[in-house]
């Protein structure tokens, strides 16, 4: 899901990128400033303009809908909603620079439009920052996307195996069966699952000694570890061993674990586990 995706990831080396290509190659407004005074210019516009889209992609995650919608999908609305918000503060920003020498608005479509005033001002404020700001963001959160979208792992064993050493029913065994048993693909040398997110087609595992992404579904995890934990959320399970506590907090229950990690817990789930971790 998208509300794991790592979104600050990256954006403190971004700022520092970005503001330091900018101020190299004297980007306007700021070219017309002092080295010091740009060095801030630019920190505060790409500071803002990043959080900014941050902020409005996790206020889509609150959004329902939005869950069943594919990560990066997620990430291309919420930066389009950031350079929005966007707009308007760079626009204030730049009317306090130092004015530029005057020129043909008539070459430029978009200038001609910002000349307009009003709405049609802001409008072509987003359209023209728009282009450069999505490929910034998007850039900046290609890391955590690979992170999503990346190959289930399988254990050195299966990829050691050859032909002759698998069996005749493991090599006609269908797709679906494969996803029934989809933690035997976690590797074993990270040990026990201690807790498993579900996103779409795919597991998150938290292990004694690791982390793994599988392919799978949870009513597999279900299936193959019902007698070891239980699910407290739609897309989390936790091992009953590793619970170390339910905790309160303002937004609703969460389960501690053996890790020091919290795993949400639904409120209608609540009185069941409870229950089932004999804290009822």
């Amino acid at each position: 899901m998208i509300n794991d995706i790592p979104l600050t990831r990256n954006l403190g080396l971004a700022l520092v990128v970005l503001t330091a290509l900018f101020v190299a190659i004297g980007a306007d407004p700021a070219d017309r400033l002092p080295l010091g005074l740009g060095v801030l210019y630019w920190l505060t516009h790409i500071g803002f303009g990043l959080t900014a889209a941050v902020i409005a992609t996790r206020a889509l995650c609150v959004w329902r809908v939005s869950r069943s919608w594919p990560a990066w999908a997620v990430v291309v609305l919420g930066g389009t909603l950031g350079a929005m918000v966007f707009a308007p503060f760079a626009m204030g920003i730049e009317s306090l620079m130092p004015a530029a020498q005057a020129v043909d608005i008539d070459n430029d479509w978009l200038d001609r439009l910002e000349a307009r005033g009003g709405a049609f001002a802001l409008l072509g404020e987003f359209l023209q920052l728009y282009p450069s700001y999505l490929t910034a963001w998007l850039l900046v959160q290609s890391t955590p996307l690979l992170d999503v979208y990346r190959p289930r792992v399988t254990s050195p064993e299966a990829d050691l195996a050859t032909p002759e050493c698998t069996s005749e029913a493991s090599a006609e065994r269908p797709d679906a069966d494969r996803n029934d048993r989809a933690l035997a693909q976690l590797p074993r040398h990270l040990g026990e699952a201690i807790a498993i997110r579900a996103d779409l087609h795919y597991l998150h595992v938290t292990a004694t000694n690791g982390e793994a992404t599988l392919l799978g579904t949870m009513a597999s995890v279900d299936r193959e570890l019902g007698d070891k934990g239980l699910r407290v959320h739609r897309s989390f399970w936790v091992a009953t061993a590793h619970v170390r506590r339910m905790v309160k907090g303002p937004y609703g229950w969460t389960c501690e674990l053996s890790n020091g990690s919290k795993v949400p817990v639904s409120r209608r789930r609540v009185s069941e586990v409870k229950q089932r971790l004999n804290l009822a």
